[in-house]
């Protein structure tokens, strides 16, 4: 017997509940804060110099953030696959210009909320606090290291 496939929603729930505690009635308001959408393969999220404006949950793909130097020489910031986040952080939380680009290495499925509804309802809805703004460390760091800078706390939802 096959399991079932897990849906975007889902996915984001599952993830959330593994670092912190939601009830049911929690879940509806949370996915309520997202949209779905895609990127294909190759092509941009935020574009260096613009403002990140959405945090995003990857459901199915691939995603690299890099940046050039002014040599021309690119770096790789962070490789993000299923079920985890990509964002330029710094840029998202104050509203300045990134100085990454975002780019599909795959097709991606992704769940996003936005600065502002963030904003409008991130203090009813799931707060997301990192120190010094650097959630996401290169891609060496690993992935324990780099969730227990994160702090999700559900308890504000009511």
């Amino acid at each position: 017997m096959t399991e079932p496939q897990m849906t975007e929603d889902n996915k984001l729930l599952y993830y959330i509940k593994k670092w912190t505690e939601i009830s049911p009635e929690d879940e509806p308001v949370i996915l309520s804060a997202f949209e779905p959408c895609s990127i294909r393969k190759k092509e941009n999220l935020p574009v260096s110099g613009k403002t990140c404006k959405y945090l995003y949950f990857i459901t199915i793909g691939c995603l690299r953030s890099y940046y050039i130097d002014s040599k021309g020489t690119e770096h790789i910031y962070q490789i993000r696959m299923d079920n985890s986040w990509i964002s330029y952080l710094e840029s998202f939380f104050t509203q300045s210009p990134s100085k990454y680009n975002i780019e599909a290495l795959e097709d991606t499925l992704m769940l996003r909320i936005s600065f502002q509804r963030l904003s409008r309802h991130g203090h009813k809805k799931v707060k997301l606090t990192c120190p010094n703004h650097r959630c996401y460390g290169p891609v060496k760091k690993s992935a324990a290291h780099t969730m227990e800078k994160f702090s999700y706390r559900a308890d504000l939802l009511r």
